[in-house]
Protein backbone atom coordinates (compact mmCIF):
# COMPACT_ATOMS: atom_id res chain seq x y z
CA UNK A 1 0.00 0.00 0.00
CA UNK A 2 1.35 3.45 -0.80
CA UNK A 3 2.07 5.95 2.10
CA UNK A 4 1.43 9.58 1.45
CA UNK A 5 3.31 12.68 2.75
CA UNK A 6 1.50 14.49 4.55
CA UNK A 7 3.28 17.45 4.28
CA UNK A 8 3.56 17.30 0.35
CA UNK A 9 -0.15 16.82 0.28
CA UNK A 10 -0.83 19.99 2.54
CA UNK A 11 1.44 22.08 0.18
CA UNK A 12 -0.28 20.76 -3.13
CA UNK A 13 -3.43 21.73 -1.35
CA UNK A 14 -2.81 25.03 -0.49
CA UNK A 15 -1.18 25.90 -3.43
CA UNK A 16 -4.22 24.37 -5.38
CA UNK A 17 -6.77 27.08 -3.22
CA UNK A 18 -4.35 29.79 -4.11
CA UNK A 19 -4.57 29.55 -7.47
CA UNK A 20 -8.38 28.65 -7.79
CA UNK A 21 -9.13 31.73 -5.95
CA UNK A 22 -6.73 33.98 -7.46
CA UNK A 23 -8.59 32.36 -11.16
CA UNK A 24 -11.70 33.58 -9.82
CA UNK A 25 -11.33 36.87 -9.02
CA UNK A 26 -9.32 37.50 -11.62
CA UNK A 27 -12.22 36.13 -14.04
CA UNK A 28 -14.79 38.19 -12.47
CA UNK A 29 -12.69 41.43 -12.26
CA UNK A 30 -12.43 41.97 -8.84
CA UNK A 31 -8.58 41.55 -8.68
CA UNK A 32 -5.89 42.72 -10.14
CA UNK A 33 -2.50 41.27 -8.19
CA UNK A 34 0.07 42.41 -10.91
CA UNK A 35 -1.54 46.24 -10.82
CA UNK A 36 -2.39 46.40 -14.83
CA UNK A 37 -3.87 50.15 -13.94
CA UNK A 38 -3.54 53.44 -13.53
CA UNK A 39 -4.73 55.95 -11.48
CA UNK A 40 -5.83 59.48 -12.63
CA UNK A 41 -7.91 62.38 -11.19
CA UNK A 42 -10.56 64.38 -12.42
CA UNK A 43 -11.78 67.65 -10.26
CA UNK A 44 -15.64 68.23 -10.75
CA UNK A 45 -18.03 71.02 -9.46
CA UNK A 46 -20.92 68.65 -9.56
CA UNK A 47 -20.58 64.51 -10.20
CA UNK A 48 -24.42 64.07 -11.05
CA UNK A 49 -25.25 60.68 -9.40
CA UNK A 50 -21.64 59.45 -10.28
CA UNK A 51 -20.40 56.70 -8.06
CA UNK A 52 -17.66 54.38 -7.09
CA UNK A 53 -17.86 51.59 -9.61
CA UNK A 54 -19.06 53.36 -12.76
CA UNK A 55 -17.45 53.57 -16.31
CA UNK A 56 -14.91 55.45 -17.68
CA UNK A 57 -14.79 55.77 -21.93
CA UNK A 58 -12.23 56.88 -23.40
CA UNK A 59 -13.94 57.77 -27.44
CA UNK A 60 -16.53 55.21 -26.53
CA UNK A 61 -14.53 52.60 -25.20
CA UNK A 62 -14.46 51.03 -21.81
CA UNK A 63 -10.82 52.11 -20.48
CA UNK A 64 -11.57 51.68 -16.53
CA UNK A 65 -14.34 52.28 -13.88
CA UNK A 66 -14.47 55.26 -11.16
CA UNK A 67 -12.27 53.92 -7.92
CA UNK A 68 -13.92 56.93 -5.56
CA UNK A 69 -14.96 60.59 -4.98
CA UNK A 70 -13.79 62.71 -2.43
CA UNK A 71 -15.09 65.96 -1.22
CA UNK A 72 -11.77 68.29 -1.35
CA UNK A 73 -13.06 71.64 -0.69
CA UNK A 74 -16.87 73.69 -1.37
CA UNK A 75 -16.79 73.79 -4.94
CA UNK A 76 -14.33 70.90 -5.83
CA UNK A 77 -15.48 66.96 -5.66
CA UNK A 78 -12.28 64.69 -6.64
CA UNK A 79 -12.74 61.31 -8.70
CA UNK A 80 -10.48 58.85 -8.45
CA UNK A 81 -10.48 56.50 -12.18
CA UNK A 82 -8.41 53.33 -11.97
CA UNK A 83 -7.66 52.83 -15.76
CA UNK A 84 -5.96 50.25 -17.97
CA UNK A 85 -2.15 50.67 -18.00
CA UNK A 86 -2.55 49.78 -21.47
CA UNK A 87 -4.37 52.96 -22.61
CA UNK A 88 -1.35 54.96 -20.88
CA UNK A 89 -0.26 55.86 -24.81
CA UNK A 90 -3.50 57.60 -25.82
CA UNK A 91 -4.34 59.10 -23.17
CA UNK A 92 -3.03 62.66 -23.10
CA UNK A 93 -3.02 65.92 -20.34
CA UNK A 94 -5.61 68.32 -22.76
CA UNK A 95 -7.97 65.39 -22.90
CA UNK A 96 -11.73 66.83 -22.47
CA UNK A 97 -13.08 64.79 -19.47
CA UNK A 98 -17.09 65.42 -18.33
CA UNK A 99 -19.77 63.21 -16.58
CA UNK A 100 -22.36 61.68 -19.33
CA UNK A 101 -25.52 59.08 -19.24
CA UNK A 102 -25.47 55.56 -20.45
CA UNK A 103 -28.56 54.81 -21.84
CA UNK A 104 -31.73 55.75 -21.38
CA UNK A 105 -31.55 54.24 -17.86
CA UNK A 106 -29.68 57.30 -16.32
CA UNK A 107 -26.32 55.65 -15.29
CA UNK A 108 -23.74 57.62 -15.32
CA UNK A 109 -20.27 57.51 -17.07
CA UNK A 110 -16.88 59.41 -17.00
CA UNK A 111 -16.29 60.53 -21.01
CA UNK A 112 -12.87 60.85 -22.19
CA UNK A 113 -12.20 62.86 -25.63
CA UNK A 114 -8.65 63.57 -27.05
CA UNK A 115 -7.94 66.71 -26.93
CA UNK A 116 -6.96 68.91 -29.92
CA UNK A 117 -3.00 69.93 -30.25
CA UNK A 118 -0.02 68.12 -28.71
CA UNK A 119 0.51 67.30 -25.12
CA UNK A 120 2.38 65.11 -22.84
CA UNK A 121 0.84 61.76 -22.02
CA UNK A 122 -0.37 61.23 -18.76
CA UNK A 123 1.72 59.75 -15.43
CA UNK A 124 -0.48 58.26 -12.57
CA UNK A 125 -1.78 60.78 -10.07
CA UNK A 126 -2.15 63.08 -12.58
CA UNK A 127 -5.34 65.67 -12.40
CA UNK A 128 -7.42 66.13 -15.45
CA UNK A 129 -8.86 68.69 -15.98
CA UNK A 130 -13.28 68.55 -16.91
CA UNK A 131 -14.82 69.86 -19.24
CA UNK A 132 -18.80 69.82 -18.41
CA UNK A 133 -20.99 70.34 -21.48
CA UNK A 134 -23.87 72.79 -21.30
CA UNK A 135 -26.81 71.86 -19.56
CA UNK A 136 -30.04 71.50 -20.59
CA UNK A 137 -31.48 73.43 -17.70
CA UNK A 138 -29.65 76.65 -17.76
CA UNK A 139 -30.36 76.47 -21.61
CA UNK A 140 -34.34 76.47 -21.13
CA UNK A 141 -33.83 78.81 -18.68
CA UNK A 142 -31.79 81.61 -20.41
CA UNK A 143 -35.03 80.54 -23.28
CA UNK A 144 -37.40 81.32 -20.70
CA UNK A 145 -35.89 84.74 -20.37
CA UNK A 146 -35.58 85.66 -23.67
CA UNK A 147 -39.06 84.77 -24.63
CA UNK A 148 -40.16 87.07 -21.34
CA UNK A 149 -37.80 89.75 -22.97
CA UNK A 150 -38.95 89.53 -26.32
CA UNK A 151 -43.19 89.41 -24.77
CA UNK A 152 -42.02 92.96 -23.19
CA UNK A 153 -40.60 94.16 -26.22
CA UNK A 154 -43.23 93.71 -28.81
CA UNK A 155 -45.97 94.72 -25.88
CA UNK A 156 -44.28 98.30 -26.18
Amino acid sequence: MLKTNPLKLGIFVTIACALFIYALLRVGDGFDLFGNTITAYVDFKDVKGLRAGNNVRYAGIGVGEVKGITIENDTTLRVELELEAEVRMFLRKNAAVDIATDGLVGNMIVSMQPGSGQADFIVPGYVLKSQPKVEITGMLEELARTNENVAAITSN
